[in-house]
């Protein structure tokens, strides 16, 4: 599956003498679906990646206050 350079890949496939077959279609999605979709899997993305580094901080943080306190 591909959501972007499809028509590369395609003229790449028959200039090689390889067809492509396509197994599941969905249907026709407006450009405004499309958008949709694509803005939302880019907000997932960047949000898990946000999340991970602020836990990574956040374990940091616990690790040194840990620490202190047994030094202390």
């Amino acid at each position: 599956m591909t959501r972007f350079g499809y028509n590369y890949i395609n003229t790449i496939c028959e200039l090689k003498g390889v067809q492509i077959v396509v197994l599941h279609c969905e249907d026709k999605k407006t450009i405004e679906e499309e958008l949709t979709e694509d803005m939302m899997s880019l907000l997932a993305c960047f949000s898990g990646r946000l999340y991970g580094l602020q836990s990574h901080k956040n374990k940091a943080r616990e690790k040194v206050e840990e620490d202190e306190q047994t030094n202390a």
